[in-house]
């Protein structure tokens, strides 16, 4: 499908396939004309551009790359100050931005942006499920009953990885699946895939797809992450699987290793992997699947839930102390 320009502050639309969620202890609501902080280029600036060149050297705008691939290539060597910009008007169909255990500082974060003539409409990341979006997840613990998995293969737009001090703003992203009826004002639910003649696909094999995945692994807190200014949309994931990286933003925590012995267990309770200080602002997100934002699953649920690590949990009464979400819930979250 073509992308779909808007100019339009933050909005989040719940239709069917869409639910807001923030499943953190801490959340507040931002104004939609929260500014953005303004950041000081103090590293290198890398420049991609349609009408770019890979061969290119990247970094100033008359010598932009082409591709998102060249970004890649780098993206876990990106050092505070540094910046990722895309050209306005720029599609990059079938790819996808991958950022990967690295960090800014608070007085020199990463940044991914937008460059060039505004009016010429947000530059599109439009990932479409190819091979080179895709990346494997795994909770390496269970977190729920069958259906729900906990591992396998995702497709994400962008994701963001064991990162922290990093913005990324100005930017539209699709994932889009041709099979998949759009718009969904005009989808029906039927059991059966296809009997409407919209080309819905139920299947619980269907790929899982996002359009930008947070996710925390290494055993450390993942912070200062900010989305500003994205227009996210068409983002056709697996409606069964609610564990998995599906829809506009989702933000996971996985345990850094398998929990097999006792050595495993007090290796995992001193080595959190969780989120602090995420913020998202000035964004919409529309007609995605199934997720619409989502802060703070975690795989550490079998701690704060006192499961037997077999999907069997113990509730109690309900409560969770301040102290187990201190120490393995997501705090400082900003829709």
């Amino acid at each position: 499908m073509n992308p779909i320009r808007d100019s339009r502050g933050f909005a989040i639309v719940a239709a069917v396939g869409i639910t807001v969620s923030m499943m953190m202890p801490t959340a507040a609501f931002a104004h939609p004309s929260s500014p953005s902080p303004t950041i000081k280029a103090t590293g290198t600036t890398y420049y991609v551009s349609e009408s770019g060149n890979d061969a290119n050297s990247g970094t100033d705008q008359d010598h932009p790359w082409k591709t998102l691939d060249k970004v890649n290539e780098i993206a876990s060597d990106l050092q505070p100050g540094d910046s990722v910009q895309l050209e306005y008007g720029s599609t990059f169909n079938n790819q996808s931005l991958h950022i990967k255990d690295t960090a800014g500082t608070p007085e020199a974060p990463i940044t991914v942006t937008a460059y060039g003539d505004e009016s010429k409409g947000k530059p599109v990341i439009a990932a479409n499920g190819v091979k080179s979006s895709q990346w494997y997840q795994d909770y390496k613990a269970k977190i729920g009953g069958s259906p729900h998995k906990g591992s396998g293969t995702v497709s994400s737009a962008i994701l963001l990885k064991d990162v922290s001090y990093i913005t990324v703003s100005n930017l539209e992203i699709t994932n889009d699946d041709v099979n998949v009826h759009d718009p969904i004002a005009t989808w029906k639910w039927t059991d059966t895939a296809d009997s409407d003649g919209t080309k819905l696909d139920r299947s619980f094999e269907r790929m899982d797809r996002t359009g930008v995945a947070g996710i925390a692994e290494n055993g450390g807190t993942m912070s200062h992450v900010t989305l500003d200014n994205l227009y996210i949309h068409d983002v056709d994931g697996n409606l069964y699987n609610k564990h998995m990286a599906n829809g506009g933003i989702y933000f996971m925590a996985h345990l850094p290793k398998e929990r097999t012995s006792a050595a495993d267990d007090a290796y995992l309770q001193k080595n959190i992997s969780r989120f602090d200080s995420i913020t998202i602002r000035n964004s919409t997100v529309r007609d995605v699947d199934r997720w619409g934002i989502a802060v703070g699953y975690t795989a550490y649920l079998n701690y704060i839930d006192n499961s037997d690590w077999n999907n069997r949990f113990n509730y109690g009464n309900g409560e969770i102390s301040d102290e187990v979400i201190a120490k393995y819930g997501a705090t400082n979250v900003l829709i």
